[in-house]
């Protein structure tokens, strides 16, 4: 593999990665505080979590390009 296509793989993980912690981190810190709110509600929260992180990957690596 040349440099420039491990470079670009390298920034498209990180760029997933940035969006998973974007997305997931309220949600980790709501399950695991003290004061948490209802078990149903946080896992709802990590559901859309999860919807909003393949929005944002679909629109960054597919739509914006065009």
């Amino acid at each position: 593999m040349t440099p420039q296509i491990k470079n670009r793989k390298a920034g498209k993980a990180a760029v997933i990665l940035l969006a998973f912690l974007l997305f997931y981190f309220p949600s980790m810190l709501a399950l695991f505080s003290q004061d948490s709110e209802p078990k149903d509600m946080t896992t709802f929260n990590i559901l859309m979590a999860t919807c909003y992180t393949g929005i944002f990957c679909v629109n960054y690596f597919f739509i914006v390009p065009k």
